[in-house]
């Protein structure tokens, strides 16, 4: 804070002055280690329920990723039989007159199909619920961190209202030393008293000056001090909007993400279908 004071130095050289500085500096020192401690604990608390989420988050889609994969797999087995057995039907059927034999082999895709409608549906529910659920614990976590943040920002307010009533007693002692030099000064012995220095007598002397020097100092210090809470309150609330925006962000990405593969997987699967399904009828097409 007195680095950014340009006014300090006009008055430095009065006795005294040193002290009464050292004095308020110990005192601002000690406050902001005690309220360091404090706000550690609620940054801790704030990385503990951001942890928290994530952990449950990613349970909850190792549970989905868990189910989602049973799924595949008995619609994998399902599919793999039918498709067998309408390449078989279609086999068979190139000596049957009738074409029942094609008929069979169709009806087994269209069972592969119901299959694969089936187990796209059911992806397709198990990604909804996790968006779901997804969204009710971001909101809980905001909701959560936010009241860490609030908490951290009253703290903070507390430490400023400290630090600027260390500020008044500084304003006072400075102006109270200033009279009590201004008193030596005058008084009977003032000419002959060694302890006021000719740099000191010199600033004494320019009344404005010295008030003015006095008073600056003391705005300089005020202004640098909400600056300083102002700033802390901006940096509260934007870290708290960048961890629950990043949380919806990422959650965008992946559920994104996550019905490309559902739709791709659905792609394959139908595919495979039809490459059966093609051979069938160009088979039909070569008999007939």
């Amino acid at each position: 804070m007195f680095k950014e004071d340009t006014e300090m130095s006009k008055i430095e050289v009065l006795p005294g002055l040193r002290n009464i500085i050292d004095d308020y500096t110990e005192k601002a020192k000690a406050a902001a280690e005690d309220v360091k401690l404090v706000l550690l604990e609620k940054h801790a608390a704030l990385t503990k329920e951001v942890d928290g989420f994530k952990a449950t988050f990613e349970k909850l889609q190792a549970e989905a990723q868990e189910a989602s994969i049973k799924a595949v797999e008995n619609h994998r087995r399902t599919a793999k039989q039918l498709l067998k057995q309408a390449a078989a039907a279609n086999s068979a059927s190139n000596g049957d007159a009738d074409g029942s034999g094609s008929t069979a082999g169709l009806q087994y895709l269209h069972d592969a199909e119901i299959s694969s409608e089936k187990l796209h549906n059911e992806l397709m529910n198990l990604e909804s619920d996790v968006v779901e659920t997804a969204q009710e614990l971001i909101t809980a976590m905001e909701s959560s961190i936010e009241a860490v943040g609030s908490e951290a920002r009253d703290i903070a307010t507390e430490h400023f209202r400290t630090i600027e009533v260390l500020e008044n007693n500084f304003f006072e002692n400075v102006s109270q030393l200033a009279v009590t030099l201004l008193e030596r000064m005058a008084s009977d012995d003032g000419e002959d008293d060694d302890y006021l220095t000719d740099e000191c007598r010199a600033i004494l002397n320019d009344r404005d000056a010295l008030n003015n020097a006095i008073n600056g100092s003391h705005d300089i210090h005020i202004g640098k001090l909400l600056a300083q809470e102002d700033a802390m309150r901006e940096q509260s609330l934007a870290k708290v909007a960048e961890i629950v925006k990043g949380a919806k962000e990422q959650e965008w990405s992946r559920n994104r993400a996550r019905i490309a593969e559902v739709l791709h997987l659905k792609d394959k699967h139908l595919g495979e279908i039809n490459r059966v399904r093609d051979e069938i009828n160009r088979v039909d097409e070569e008999f007939y």
